[in-house]
C-alpha cells in the first residue's frame, strides 16, 4: 500500500512538474523578451523627451536673438551710437535712460545691455560702471560685429554662466555699422525650462512631466561643466563638471547617445542627449535605471520564487 501511495504521489508530482516546467520556461523567456522591450521602450521615450526640451532651450535662445535683433534697429539706439561713438567726451545719459526705462524692462530674464562702438569701447549701459571700458578683445563683441550671435560667458564676481546675444548696429542715414548691442542673459533662465517648471515658455504642457518621471533635464558646456537644471540633492558644489559618455561623445565626435551608463555621480541611469554644437553645448536627459524599471522588479522576483518551486518539486522525484 505504503508504494502504491508513493508511486501515485511521485506520479502527481511528475504530472505537476511537467505542468509547471514549460510554465516557467515560458514566463522566463517572457519576462526578459518584455524587459528588452521595456528598455528599449524606455530610451525612446527619453530620446523624445530630449528633442522637445531642446526644442523649449532652442526657443529660449531664439527669444532672446528676436529681441536683440530688434534693439539693434530701434531709431534712438542707432541714432544715439552714431553721435556718441566717434566723439569720447559726450555724455551718454539719454541713450542710458532708454535703455535702462525703454528696454531692460521687456524681457524680465535681461541681466543687462550694454552699446558699443565698433573700436570696442562700451558707450552705454545700463550699469554706468561698465561705460568706458574696452571689450574688444571679447569673444561677445568679435562675433557681434561680424553678425547676430550667442556667445557664453562668465557674468559677475562669481562668474555665474550667462549668455551674450550681439546684433550689428547701423546708421540709420549710411547703412554702415556704428557698433554692436550686446544683450547679457544668465543661463539660470534655464533652469525653469529644463525642469519643466516654467509658465512662461512655449510647450508648457510638458510643465511636471520631468518632475513626475523624475527625469533630470541639465545643459553641459564645452569643459564640461553643468551650465543649467535642477541640482542633484546633496550636492553643492559651485561647479558641477560631468565627464560622462554622453558629454565625451558629443563633444569629441559631436555624436549623441541613448542608452544605459553612469551619471556624473556613478549611479546607473537611462539616458538621451542631444549636442548643440553652435554654442557646444550637450543637452542630457536621464532617468534613474532602477526606478525607471522598478514595476518589472517584482516579475523578476516572481520569476525567482516559480524557479524554486519548480526546483523544489523537481528535487522531491529523485
Amino acid at each position: 500500500m505504503n508504494r502504491l501511495i508513493f508511486s501515485l504521489s511521485k506520479k502527481a508530482l511528475t504530472a505537476v512538474v511537467i505542468i509547471l516546467l514549460p510554465v516557467f520556461i515560458t514566463f522566463v523567456y517572457g519576462y526578459k523578451r518584455n524587459t528588452v522591450l521595456i528598455r528599449e521602450q524606455l530610451l525612446d521615450n527619453l530620446a523624445v523627451v530630449s528633442a522637445t526640451v531642446e526644442g523649449r532651450v532652442i526657443q529660449f535662445i531664439e527669444v532672446s536673438k528676436r529681441l536683440t535683433k530688434d534693439f539693434s534697429s530701434d531709431g534712438l539706439i542707432m541714432e544715439e551710437l552714431e553721435r556718441l561713438a566717434p566723439r569720447r567726451n559726450l555724455t551718454p545719459a539719454l541713450l542710458n535712460n532708454h535703455l535702462t526705462k525703454n528696454k531692460l524692462p521687456l524681457y524680465s530674464r535681461l541681466y543687462a545691455i550694454h552699446v558699443i562702438s565698433t573700436d570696442g569701447l562700451i558707450v552705454s549701459s545700463t550699469d554706468g560702471s561698465f561705460i568706458g571700458r574696452d571689450v574688444s578683445r571679447e569673444p561677445f563683441f568679435i562675433n557681434g560685429r561680424k553678425g547676430q550671435d550667442v556667445t557664453e560667458i562668465g557674468l559677475g564676481p562669481d562668474k555665474a554662466p550667462a549668455i551674450a546675444v550681439t546684433a550689428p548696429v547701423k546708421s540709420p542715414k549710411t547703412g554702415l555699422q556704428t557698433g554692436v548691442i550686446a544683450n547679457f542673459i544668465p543661463l539660470s533662465g534655464l533652469d525653469d525650462v529644463l525642469s519643466g517648471r516654467s509658465r512662461q515658455e512655449p510647450g508648457s504642457i510638458f510643465r511636471g512631466l520631468l518632475s513626475r518621471k523624475k527625469i533630470e533635464a541639465y545643459l553641459v558646456d564645452k569643459n564640461g561643466v553643468r551650465l543649467a537644471g535642477s541640482r542633484p540633492a546633496g550636492y553643492t558644489e559651485p561647479k558641477l563638471t560631468v565627464e560622462t559618455l554622453p558629454v565625451q561623445t558629443c563633444l569629441n565626435k559631436k555624436e549623441a547617445v541613448s542608452g544605459f551608463y553612469k551619471n556624473y555621480m556613478g549611479v546607473d541611469v537611462a539616458g538621451a542627449s542631444t549636442c548643440m554644437p553652435a554654442l557646444q553645448w550637450t543637452l542630457l536627459v536621464e532617468r534613474n535605471e532602477l526606478e525607471a524599471l522598478a514595476p518589472f522588479e517584482s516579475m523578476r522576483r516572481d520569476a525567482v520564487i516559480a524557479g524554486i518551486i519548480v526546483a523544489g518539486l523537481i528535487s522531491l522525484l529523485f
